[in-house]
Order: structure tokens, then sequence, then C-alpha cells
């Protein structure tokens, strides 16, 4: 399956709902969506898990690199609404530690008004 990326502008953030896989091949489409947002904003960044069925290793290490970069430029990468497999793979792979993971849209957004 095909991941699909849809990106709004909010106040402050950009709102990125994924739907579907990310694996070897859609983490690219990934990658470049969030570079895209990375180069033309200083924005922080929300991203809905709630419809992605899976992520492999590149899209963790798509997450990963954003979220490094984010650190780098003082804005913040925040997933919320991961289902229990996606999570699970976060967690064992150890970057619930490293990314902040929100059950809810409004408990990241809280994320985001604590720590400005």
């Amino acid at each position: 399956m095909i991941i699909e990326i849809d990106i709004k502008q909010e106040e402050g953030f950009k709102l990125i709902k994924l739907k579907g896989e990310v694996d070897a091949s859609s983490s690219i489409k990934l990658d470049e969506a969030l570079q895209k947002i990375m180069k033309e904003s200083n924005d922080h960044i929300l991203v809905d898990c709630e419809q992605l069925e899976y992520i492999s290793s590149p899209g963790i290490g798509v997450f990963n690199e954003c979220s490094q970069d984010s650190l780098e430029q003082n804005r913040k990468l925040i997933l919320f609404k991961l289902n229990d497999e996606v999570f699970e793979i976060f967690d064992i792979a150890g970057f619930t530690k490293i990314i902040p993971i929100a059950t809810s849209f409004d408990q990241a957004k809280s994320l985001l008004e604590n720590d400005s």
C-alpha cells in the first residue's frame, strides 16, 4: 500500500496526516515531504498516525533524522495517535525516548505549548 500524506498549515505548526504503510519505498516519499517542510518553514510538526498501519526501519529512520534536524532548529516533531503495533515498533527500537509521542491531538498540542 502506498502512503498518503496530507499536510495542513495550522497556527504555529504543520499538521501531517499519514494513511497506509511506511515501508522502504514509501519512506522516500515521507522523507521528501518532511524535508520540504523543514526547508520552507520554521513551524513545529505534528504527525497524526491514526491511520498509519505499519512502519518499517527506514520509516523510523526518516522520523529520527527529522527529529534530530528539528532539535537543531529549535522546533518540535511530535507523533500522535499511534496504533499499538506502530507504537511497539517505535518502542522496541528505543525511539519512544527520543521522539515525543502523544495519545491525542490535544495532548500533542499541549506538548508544544508546555515546551514553548
